[in-house]
C-alpha cells in the first residue's frame, strides 16, 4: 500500500502533521477485521512529491464538486508517477491510497487493474467520518474489490456491470437476484457459525439501486455508515481471498476463510 496526501499546505507539512496523518491512516487501514490479523502481508509507504503541489492539488480543490474543471482531472497517472517511487513497485500487487485534504464527506477509487487500484478518501470533518472513508475505498473497493452496499446516488444507468464484475470475482457482497441459493454469500447463510452475523437477503445496493439489487447486511462499512467500522462476512471474506490470492498466488476455500474468521473476528 502506498499512502500520499494531496492539497496539504507547506506548513502542515513542515509542522509534522503531514507524517502524523500518515500514521493514523496506516493505524486505521489496519484497524478493523481481516486487515488487522493480515498485517504482515503488507509493506505500507508513505511518500511524497513535489509533484503533488500542481495537478493532484488541483485535483484535491475540486474533489466533490461537481462540474468543476478540477474535478475534470485525471489524477491517477501522477499519483502512479509517485507511487512508483517506492522501491520494489509493481502493479500486480499495489494499492495506491491518497488522502484529500478536504472537509467534504466523499470517497472515490477508481479500479482500473486487476490488482491496482487508486482510492481518494476525504480527510473530511471528523476523525470518525475520515476512518470509515479510507476503509471504506482502500480496503473495500481497493483491495476485496467489493460493490457499494447503499443505493442513494441518482442513477447507475445499467446493472450489467454488476453481472460482468462477478464474473471476475469483483463486486461478491452484491446480488441480482434474492434467490437464497444462489447469492454469493449462499455459503454463509446456511452456516450455524453465522447465525448471529445479521445475515440475509436485503433490497437496495449497487451505489442507486433501490430495486433489483440485494445486499448481505442492513448496514456495513460498504454500506457507508461511517459509525459501522466492520466490514460483513461476505466482505471480510472477498477481502481475505484477494489479499492470499496476491500474496501467495492460490485461492482459499470457504471453509479455511471461516476458521481465519471464527478465529479473529469480533
Amino acid at each position: 500500500i502506498v499512502l500520499m496526501g494531496i492539497g496539504f499546505p507547506e506548513d502542515y507539512v513542515r509542522e509534522g502533521h503531514y507524517d502524523r496523518l500518515m500514521k493514523q491512516s496506516y493505524n486505521y487501514l489496519f484497524s478493523v477485521e481481516p486487515m488487522n490479523s493480515l498485517r504482515a502481508y503488507f509493506n505500507v509507504y508513505a511518500v511524497r512529491s513535489k509533484e503533488q503541489e500542481t495537478l493532484l492539488n488541483n485535483y484535491a480543490k475540486g474533489f466533490g464538486i461537481e462540474g468543476s474543471k478540477e474535478s475534470k482531472i485525471d489524477p491517477n497517472p501522477r499519483a502512479l508517477a509517485i507511487a512508483s517511487s517506492v522501491p520494489g513497485f509493481k502493479k500486480e500487487n499495489s494499492m495506491i491510497s491518497v488522502i484529500v485534504n478536504t472537509k467534504n464527506f466523499l470517497g472515490l477509487t477508481y479500479m482500473t487493474d486487476p490488482v491496482l487500484a487508486y482510492a481518494y478518501s476525504a480527510l473530511s470533518s471528523s476523525s470518525t467520518h475520515f476512518r470509515g472513508i479510507i476503509l471504506h475505498e482502500t480496503v473495500g473497493h481497493g483491495i476485496g474489490k467489493l460493490a457499494d452496499e447503499y443505493s442513494i446516488l441518482s442513477s447507475c444507468g445499467s446493472k450489467d456491470y454488476i453481472a460482468e464484475e462477478h464474473m471476475k470475482n469483483w463486486g461478491v457482497n452484491i446480488s441480482l437476484t434474492n434467490d437464497p441459493e444462489k447469492v454469493p454469500w449462499a455459503g454463509f447463510l446456511k452456516d450455524k457459525r453465522y447465525a448471529k452475523e445479521g445475515l440475509g437477503i436485503f433490497e437496495g445496493g449497487g451505489g442507486c439501486f433501490k430495486e433489483g439489487v440485494w445486499r448481505s447486511t442492513r448496514g456495513s462499512i460498504m454500506g457507508g455508515e461511517d459509525k459501522l467500522v466492520r466490514f460483513n462476512a461476505p466482505s471480510r471474506r472477498a477481502i481475505y481471498d484477494h489479499i492470499i490470492q496476491v500474496t501467495t498466488g492460490r485461492t482459499p476455500t470457504f471453509e479455511e476463510f471461516v476458521q481465519f474468521d471464527l478465529a479473529h473476528r469480533k
